[in-house]
């Protein structure tokens, strides 16, 4: 059914696996051309060249620079200071009973993840909205729409939003991954060892976009951006973009909370 996106992306997906990557490119190309912007088409057509041709597409490490955005959340109202209401943000998250080990089907590794935190509301979580979407709001409005692009196309004005958090031990990251029911997504850090940054490359625990999934054999050299987490701020960028967080030693736990914008009605 030329009219069902996700059988026709899902076999562009297929061919790929098989090892026809200029197939699969064509396919994902015709998906986004016939479609408008899906997200797995978006995420993979820049892999499916790359294997096709060995190297990744001149211009794909600008163009993830131009995606990525950080922000400095405001101290929300009813709290003296960021470092208390992280404080709070640190201690809900402990104790929620939603939190899963290394649940069936997500990235998380040597850590933990909450359930929807928006689903039943409470504080601290119902202040972080509210700080949280003024700040995507922000960002839509600084958007220039470019016709065409899987992600800056189109600038959602109503939207739901999904947040959860992650804990993680010593030893803990997140292995590639995309939000496939996300429009934007975007990470905030509450609360970061004190080894971050150490390691051979001085990367330990921070956040890195841009490598395939693991079970991908690339037969390419990524091109991949990686930021530092800092704690108070959050990192925008679209869904679609393959994103992993990079192991970290030692006994204080790495903790932040992740949101996927789901756009209801568009500008």
């Amino acid at each position: 059914n030329p009219k069902d996106m996700l059988s026709y992306v899902s076999f562009g997906m297929a061919r790929m696996k098989l090892g026809h990557a200029r197939e699969a490119a064509e396919i994902f190309e015709r998906t986004l051309a016939v479609h408008g912007p899906e997200r797995r088409a978006a995420a993979w057509l820049p892999f499916a060249r790359a294997q096709e041709f060995g190297e990744m597409p001149s211009g794909y490490r600008a163009e993830l620079g131009k995606l990525l955005t950080r922000v400095t959340l405001e101290t929300p109202e009813g709290y003296a200071s960021m470092t208390e209401f992280n404080t709070a943000l640190a201690k809900a998250l402990d104790e929620d009973p939603t939190v899963t080990w290394e649940p069936a089907g997500k990235a998380t590794r040597k850590g933990g993840q909450t359930g929807l935190l928006l689903d039943n509301p409470r504080e601290p979580f119902i202040a972080f909205e509210k700080v949280l979407r003024r700040a995507i709001d922000a960002h839509f409005d600084s958007i220039k729409v470019q016709p065409k692009h899987p992600y800056l196309s189109q600038v959602p004005k109503t939207y739901h939003l999904d947040l959860w958090g992650t804990l993680l031990s010593e030893g803990g990251h997140q292995h590639s991954h995309i939000h496939v029911g996300g429009w934007m997504s975007g990470v905030y850090y509450v609360a970061l060892p004190p080894t971050l940054g150490k390691g051979e490359a001085g990367q330990d625990g921070w956040i890195e976009f841009g490598h395939p999934p693991p079970e991908f054999d690339a037969a390419f050299e990524p091109h991949t951006i990686t930021l530092e987490p800092r704690e108070g701020d959050a990192i925008f960028f679209p869904s679609y973009l393959f994103h992993r967080t990079l192991p970290f030693s030692g006994d204080t736990r790495r903790i932040s909370l992740a949101f996927d914008v789901k756009p209801t009605t568009w500008r």
